[in-house]
């Protein structure tokens, strides 16, 4: 029998062009990822115009974003007022509030923030809504009611 021999390619070459596939997918792949991404921004963006309601709510969670974008919407006329829903104390805030410490809850501390931004009419509502107000959402939790009177 004879043996047979095998040939081998050397390695070096197959594996600089692996490299040099690596290099140009990393160069040529940045600039059409963030036009792909940036026209998935703008695809997820709605620009709806803002129309003028009675009350300006926040939710609890908007915190300090959802105090700055009621700000902004009431200083471009959207409402006059601006309702913040209050949360019951839990555990240790009552404890708090039987030891006599200064207690501030979120409603409160989002209130102090309004003021601070220049809102003059604020106020605390229950956290419930009637059946018969319509209710449109923002960005940051601010939520524009159009009917019913939250705060007296």
């Amino acid at each position: 029998m004879i043996p047979s021999t095998i040939s081998r390619r050397p390695k070096w070459p197959s594996f600089l062009m692996v490299v040099a596939l690596a290099a140009f997918a990393l160069v040529a792949v940045r600039p059409v990822r963030e036009s792909v991404l940036r026209a998935a921004g703008w695809a997820l963006v709605v620009n709806e115009t803002v129309v003028p309601a009675d009350f300006i709510v926040l939710s609890l969670d908007s915190g300090g974003s959802g105090a700055l974008e009621a700000a902004d919407l009431l200083q471009n006329g959207v409402s006059k007022q601006v309702a913040v829903f209050t949360d019951p104390p839990s555990g240790e805030d009552h404890e708090f509030i039987r030891r006599g410490l200064p207690y501030e809850d979120r409603a409160a501390r989002q209130i102090r923030q309004l003021r601070s931004l220049g809102v003059t009419d604020s106020c605390e509502s229950p956290h419930r809504m009637e059946p018969k107000q319509k209710v449109r959402r923002f960005r940051n939790g601010a939520t524009i009611i159009s009917s019913n009177p939250l705060c007296s």
